[in-house]
């Protein structure tokens, strides 16, 4: 079993970054690939209840859109 990843803070370590981290992205598409190559279907949820701690200190959780 895979250990449990942590992808958003691969790629967007602060969670409020204009541009992914290409290193991270490249991590994961390795890993998909590795993944399917073995017959394995990744599963991947958007948000899994843990979110980068500056979002939590610095906004209160995940950013909103500014009005």
């Amino acid at each position: 079993m895979l250990p449990h990843l942590h992808c958003l803070d691969t790629y967007f370590p602060k969670g409020d970054e204009q541009q992914p981290n290409e290193a991270g992205l490249q991590f994961y598409d390795d890993l998909f690939d590795e993944c399917l190559k073995h017959g394995i279907e990744p599963v991947i949820t958007l948000s899994h209840f843990e979110m980068p701690y500056h979002l939590v200190s610095e906004y209160g959780g995940w950013p909103q859109p500014a009005n």
